[in-house]
């Protein structure tokens, strides 16, 4: 993107930072409210996941299997992991886990999820998800 497109994204599109988490180690929160109903990650990248047998990441050194299984999905036996490689996951992949959560997790047909608010949120929340609606793990 260019400079210009860049500033227009940032002022139309960004709404969350990643900060220290009271909940678990680095989260992510809103620099700014976020209405009812939107998807305050739409800017990111858009990327395919790829699936990998659980019992190949099983098989990792337990550093790099921990890393694998910490942001990745874990759907029908196998880690969901972004084609780009894990180095490069998004803001998304910093979200703390709640029962009580502040969005809905949605899975689409090509395996990625997409998220949105199931109210307003407002500005310094964190943002939470139920693992449990995406990942076995």
């Amino acid at each position: 993107m260019k400079a210009k497109e860049i500033l227009n994204d940032l002022k139309l599109n960004t709404f969350c930072r990643l900060k220290l988490s009271k909940i678990h180690g680095v989260g992510v929160f809103a620099i700014r409210p976020i209405p009812k109903g939107k998807n305050p990650f739409e800017s990111s990248r858009t990327y395919k996941l790829t699936k990998i047998p659980i019992e190949k990441i099983k098989k990792l050194r337990p550093a790099l299997k921990r890393y694998v299984l910490d942001f990745c999905a874990v759907r029908d036996g196998f880690v969901l992991v972004p084609i780009f490689g894990i180095n490069q996951i998004d803001i998304a992949h910093y979200l703390n886990h709640s029962k009580n959560s502040n969005l809905d997790a949605q899975i689409q047909t090509n395996g990625d999820t997409e998220f949105y608010t199931k109210s307003a949120i407002k500005t310094g929340v964190e943002l939470t998800v139920d693992y449990s609606l995406f990942s076995e793990f």
